[in-house]
């Protein structure tokens, strides 16, 4: 035997989640909007990096961003020239940290610190192997 509420709510149940997806696409909308002009106002902006031993200092003064990271913390970085990823575990399939330079000179001096942690640290290859085409 079915109770009787769910028998009542069956034909109004499309109307209801018909509803819901309107309300919150319109409440999702308003809050991406704001969110973008936020940070359109404030763009554009340059993160500036300082590197003391194995410490990375990430400052933003358009954000009032400070953040400081130690390299030994890390499990694995994946390196290109300009381009330094990384992982909090070796095996790790999400990036921790993500770093772009403007040089490559500016990357090796993070790829160097590196070199003295136990963070295993892998260039990106030049070409991919057979079969990842």
């Amino acid at each position: 035997m079915v109770p009787a509420q769910i028998l009542c709510l069956t034909p109004i149940r499309p109307r209801i989640k018909g509803w819901v997806k309107r309300f919150a696409g319109r409440r999702l909308e308003a809050l991406s909007k704001r969110l973008v002009a936020a940070n359109r106002a404030k763009a554009p902006y340059a993160i500036e990096y300082a590197l003391t031993g194995t410490v990375l200092q990430a400052t933003t003064p358009a954000w009032k961003f400070d953040r400081t990271a130690d390299l030994r913390g890390f499990g694995a970085a994946v390196t290109a020239p300009r381009l330094i990823i990384l992982l909090k575990r070796a095996r790790a399939f999400r990036p921790s940290r993500i770093l772009l330079f403007a040089t490559e000179q500016q990357a090796q001096a993070v790829v160097d610190a590196l070199a003295g942690t136990p963070v295993l640290v892998r260039p990106v290859p030049e070409q991919l192997p057979p079969g990842y085409d």
